[in-house]
Formats: structure tokens, sequence, C-alpha cells
């Protein structure tokens, strides 16, 4: 009688873990036939600091809608956390924006059809939430969850008191007339770049300026090339491009020295990088389909998953 109870409970837990969380690399490997190891990724990407877990959206062929997904920072078996449902038929999201592991929000980009682009909070009871408009303009929101204050870049730049998580929040003008390709901060500092007929122009400026001109902004340093995105810390400003004029192209991460001394640049990753996220001495990126890192201190870079099948998933 004990043998069969062991038995029993044996096949249960094989069941349970076949089904519940069970690693798995191929179909076959998962009593349902579904093995969730693959996903095509979309653009932006967050880190979920609670648990060291890099968030990202994309398209699963097991999924009738984008699920969102993580992997360990250092690599890992892809989890499926869950589906990025719709309030209506005709609204779909298209990849995240930013993620504040604080307050757990997920930021995305979404659109109906026939409608502009949007971005604002996702909440998992299905709704897309449009906070800010993109279409026919770039786009860049610096968020500090600790001072809970947010730094807009569309036409201009300003600052909101608060996280906006629905329209109509009020907001103060800070420079007019400044359409940004990247936006930081550090304490009272912003960072950014702009697009010039040159390439793209580096500045800094102070957050607690009042409807300044953009004449008053600190020039840095220059490029010759687009940038794509941006981040800075207390030391350094970190910047991709996926450029190219159709003859020359600059693809890649960089690093200047945040007094923009450009005779100290570094080049860290000479991939096609559309968006970055820097924290703790690390660079995450999503490149040609494939979630990378590099080390900062000795520019190496590791790739973290690729929808090739041959990372580890969990079973439907």
């Amino acid at each position: 009688m004990k043998v069969l109870i062991v038995l029993f409970l044996l096949v249960i837990i094989n069941y349970s873990s076949s089904v519940f969380g069970a690693t798995c690399t191929q179909n076959s490997d998962c009593s349902t036939g579904v093995c969730r190891n693959r996903l095509l990724l979309f653009s932006g990407l967050g880190l979920n600091t609670n648990n060291n877990r890099i968030l990202v959206m994309g398209n699963s062929p097991v999924a009738p809608a984008p699920i969102i997904a993580s992997v360990p920072t250092s690599g890992g078996s892809i989890k499926g956390e869950y589906q990025i449902l719709s309030n209506t038929a005709t609204r779909t999201a298209h990849g995240i924006f930013k993620y504040l592991p604080s307050s757990q929000l997920l930021f995305t980009i979404n659109s109906q059809t026939s409608a502009p682009y949007f971005v604002g909070p996702y909440y998992q009871n299905g709704t897309l939430v449009d906070v800010w408009e993109t279409n026919d303009m770039s786009i860049e929101i610096d968020f500090d969850e600790t001072n809970q204050e947010t730094l807009l870049c569309t036409t201009g730049i300003s600052l909101y008191n608060s996280i906006p998580i629905t329209t109509g929040s009020s907001s103060s003008p800070v420079y007019k007339n400044v359409k940004c390709q990247g936006l930081g901060r550090v304490g009272t500092t912003l960072y950014g770049s702009k697009s010039s007929t040159t390439g793209s122009d580096f500045f800094s400026g102070d957050v607690g300026c009042n409807n300044c001109e953009e004449s008053q902004l600190n020039p840095l340093f220059s490029e010759t090339f687009q940038v794509s995105d941006l981040a800075v810390t207390s030391t350094n400003i970190y910047y991709s491009s996926v450029w190219s004029d159709g003859v020359n192209e600059v693809k890649g991460i960089f690093e200047v020295p945040i007094n923009g001394d450009l005779t100290q640049k570094r080049v860290l990753s000479s991939d096609s990088v559309e968006k970055i996220l820097v924290s703790n001495g690390v660079i995450y990126y999503i490149s040609n389909g494939k979630l990378k890192s590099v080390t900062i201190s000795s520019a190496t870079v590791s790739t973290l998953y690729e929808n090739t099948g041959t990372y580890q998933g969990e079973c439907a």
C-alpha cells in the first residue's frame, strides 16, 4: 500500500512539474506539447531590480497576443510573465518604453488602428493607457521614482512633479524648442542629445530652469551620426546608434565622460542598438533579435537570449 501511495505521489509531482514551470528546450519535453522558449523580441526592455530579471516584450508562436517575458540578468531560462491583453480589439502594444521597478509600472508604446502612437502604462487587467502622443515627433522621458518627478522631451523639455499615469497632468516648461534623441538626469542636471544637420549634439542643462531658451543649454560635444538612445551615470554618458546613410554607417554603444571629453571616448559594442539600459556597470540591449549585455569595465559582450529554440523556457 505504501509503495502504491509513493508511486501515485511521484506521478502527481511529475505531471505538475511538466505543466507548471518545468524547463524545456523543445515541445517534446512537455506533457502539454508546448515549450515556451521562442520569442520574437520587440524594441525596448526593462529591469526588475527586485528579482534581477530583464523584462522583454515579443510575439510567441504559442500566444495570440504580445507577451511580457523575463530573463535573468546573468542569462538563463526565459520565463513568460503575462500576455499584453487589450481593452479594445484594435489596440495593441509595440514594445516596452520603460519599466519602473519601485512602483512596478510598465510603460509601453501602443497604438490603435488608424490612430497615433502613444506612451503610457499597461495594467494587467487589459488596459493600455494613453498618456503622451508620439506621432510625428520623437519622445524621450526620464522617470525619477525617488523624487516622483518626470522629465519629458517632445517639442521642448518639461518637468512633471509626479509620474503621470493619465492624461491631463500639469507640467512646467524647462527649455523651449528642444527635440531630444535621448534624455537623462543626474541630480538637478539634465543631459541629452539632439539632432543637428551634421549629426548629433550633446548638451547639459538645469532641471530648475524656467521656460529657458534652447541657447541656454550647455553644449558638451558632437557626433557625426544620429544617436538612437542615451543614458547617464554620475561619471559617464552612454549612447547608441543604428545610423546609416546608405553609404556610411555607425552602429554601436559608446561611452564618454560626463564632462564631454571626446578624447576619452570608448566603443563598448559594435552592434546595431536602438535602446540601452544601464545598471550596476552593465548595459543591456536588444540587437537583431538578441538580448545582450556588455560589461562596461571590460567591454565584454554576452548574449543572454535569442529566438533560436536552443535557450531554455518553460512548459505551457
